[in-house]
């Protein structure tokens, strides 16, 4: 009875007052007017707009009163009651609906596809939270935009924010540590990234990863250096070859503040404040840039050709057998001379050039015919892998240095952000005795990442550069990507970090050696190969050209597919690194700490004042209970 009055009044509130008796029971019908089966959207949205109002123990008895499905039933707005009632804040409902009316957390409303817990976190409900997560519900469901619990709490982030590496930043790792690269203590490999806590202890920021296959060194944001890994031939930089767990200091640099490092499997370069260039490691292809050549260096030395050049050296990458430093004007490579140095092939010369030599062969590139007279060509952005050397221009062209020759993967293209550079191999003629048979060479690939957060992907056995889509259901804007054998890794502009696979078809044969580019015009997008003149008519294509394509086009732009995967605990994330094998890998994140406009102050503990004063007026003698203990039971 009295339950019929409280459900009576309840009503009253939810219905309009221009309902007759007979318009509210047909809004309302008893309980033999429906079964278990009960589909009504009536009976539901009644059921979703009380559950706005009212306490949750009458709610309790209201639902089951008013309808046979009333815990299941979804209302016009596809939301189920556990769905409103998580948004609401009902604790105690939401453990009810779960645990007496077995109602599935899992479920997702029908207008973004949310769960309840995801419903809970939007609204800020932070007890039903910890109540849904007790019962056991998943933080890594996705929505329709392929958005988990954390991405959304992520995403709520002030405009004001920005992801850079001028932030505190701190370093995550993830990955099967063979060789003691990703700097933890112990060698079992961590499959999800995790924060390396010994820079955390020590109060450092990270502004820079850099990993190779045997080694990894880290540059602080105040210009230090650490390193860890494999440290045979000295490419830890320690003085010594012992191989080091966790990140040891870099103490040879003499005050000087590094701003950049590059690493490859052999030897480590260094960029200095004041364009100092320092490298160690293992020197079989005299890509040190000492003279004369050391067979390999433990600690880092100054080259001296670096050391007050007018053109002061902004920009180091390192590959297995040479070295390039480059600033805006010029481009300076060192070591073997396998086709990737962008010098002519001479087979009585020496084939290793012990001091960096300047790239003439940009200057008679075709990129160097569009730039107006007295102008130069003006570098923006390098890479270079172990068979090429990869360049960006201010005029948009994209241009490669590998098979002793130059060639333009693309013009106009001006909005780059970076280039990333993999795979290749020099000249087999060029190695030294023993080299050859270790080299095993695969495709040359080149990662151009543009302003507008796209991806282009040139592949050494595709014709064209080819656009990559993700396979989300919402927008991606890459921010950072790097290249590894099994794919990439790329990094979002809002801070989520994934891996990558890419389906372009099928595999297309091995190209031709394609003649040396020419000073004609470039088709936008295209390599040298597939330049022609503007004024002849264009190719038909025969009825059995049966020539590899990409997966798909759009817009007349080839396209390829990527198949993410999402990266965990990735969610405010600056660059990402990897070692080139799909071994081990890096991310610089930003500490979550670094935008709180108000930072929670803890105050002093008062255990020990309670305790003494506790002590001090305690009395055996006396009646009162001095300290009550309320234990409970908890399954």
């Amino acid at each position: 009875m009295q339950d019929s009055v409280l459900c009576g009044a309840l009503l009253q509130a939810i219905m309009p007052e221009k309902h007759t008796e007979k318009e509210s029971g047909e809004l309302l019908p008893r309980c033999s007017e429906c079964t278990r089966r009960c589909r009504s959207r009536q009976h539901a949205d009644l059921v979703s707009a009380a559950i706005t109002q009212g306490d949750d123990e009458p709610l309790i008895s209201y639902l089951s009163w008013v309808c046979h499905a009333a815990a299941t039933g979804t209302d016009s707005a596809g939301r189920t009651p556990l769905h409103v009632a998580a948004s609401c804040g009902r604790t105690q409902l939401v453990e009810w609906l779960v645990r007496v009316r077995g109602v599935p957390l899992d479920t997702k409303d029908a207008e973004s596809g949310m769960t309840a817990l995801q419903r809970a976190v939007f609204y800020g409900q932070l007890g039903t939270v910890r109540t849904l997560l007790s019962l056991g519900a998943s933080a890594l469901t996705q929505d329709h935009a392929d958005m988990t619990t954390y991405d959304g709490v992520h995403a709520d982030r002030p405009p004001l924010v920005e992801l850079t590496p001028s932030a505190p930043c701190e370093p995550y790792v993830w990955g099967a540590n063979p060789w003691f690269s990703i700097g933890v203590e112990r060698i079992k490999a961590r499959p999800v990234p995790e924060p390396l806590d010994v820079f955390r202890r020590a109060g450092l920021w990270i502004r820079q990863i850099a990993m190779s296959k045997f080694h990894t060194v880290f540059v602080t944001q105040s210009g230090e250096v650490f390193s860890c890994g494999h440290g045979i031939g000295g490419r830890l930089g320690h003085g010594d070859e012992e191989s080091v767990m966790a990140p040891r200091p870099v103490r040879a640099l003499r005050g000087e503040r590094c701003v950049q490092a590059a690493v490859s499997a052999e030897h480590t370069v260094l960029l200095t404040e004041s364009g100092g260039v320092w490298t160690y490691g293992l020197n079989h292809a005299c890509q040190l840039g000492h003279s004369p050549p050391p067979a390999q260096l433990t600690a880092p030395r100054l080259v001296d050709w670096s050391r007050g050049r007018r053109d002061r050296i902004t920009g180091v990458c390192a590959s297995r057998y040479h070295t390039v430093l480059w600033n805006s004007e010029a481009l300076y490579c060192v070591g073997l001379n396998g086709g990737q140095l962008g010098q002519h092939k001479d087979e009585n010369a020496d084939k290793r050039f012990i001091l960096p030599r300047k790239v003439t062969m940009l200057d008679r590139s075709p990129a160097s015919s569009s730039v107006s007279a007295g102008g130069a060509l003006r570098l923006t952005h390098v890479a270079c892998s172990d068979g090429g050397t990869a360049a960006a221009t201010a005029a948009g062209d994209v241009l490669l240095l590998s098979e002793y020759r130059c060639r333009r993967i693309a013009s106009r293209l001006l909005n780059v952000r970076a280039l990333r550079l993999a795979g290749g191999a020099p000249d087999p003629g060029s190695l030294p005795a023993g080299r050859a048979a270790e080299s095993r060479p695969e495709p040359l690939r080149l990662l151009v990442i543009t302003a507008a957060g796209q991806l282009l992907l040139w592949h050494q056995q595709w014709p064209t550069l080819t656009r990559c889509v993700p396979d989300l259901r919402r927008g991606l804007s890459v921010a950072d990507a790097e290249l590894d054998r099994h794919g990439l890794i790329l990094l979002a502009e809002s801070g989520q970090a994934f891996t990558a696979t890419v389906t372009h078809g099928k595999e297309a044969p091995a190209p031709a050696a394609a003649a040396p580019v020419t000073h004609s015009r470039a088709v936008p997008g295209h390599p040298a190969g597939a330049e022609r003149d503007r004024h002849s008519p264009p190719k038909q294509a025969t009825k059995g050209d049966s020539r590899p394509k990409p997966a798909g086009s759009a817009g007349g732009v080839p396209t390829a597919r990527l198949h993410l995967t999402r990266l965990p605990h990735i969610h405010r994330g600056v660059s990402v690194t990897c070692d080139g094998t799909g071994g081990s890998a890096a991310a610089v994140q930003c500490d979550p700490r670094a935008f709180l406009l108000e930072v929670p102050q803890v105050s002093p503990s008062q255990l020990r004042r309670d305790l003494g004063r506790l002590l001090s007026s305690a009395d055996e003698t006396d009646s009162i209970h001095d300290l009550v203990l309320l234990v409970s039971r908890v399954e």
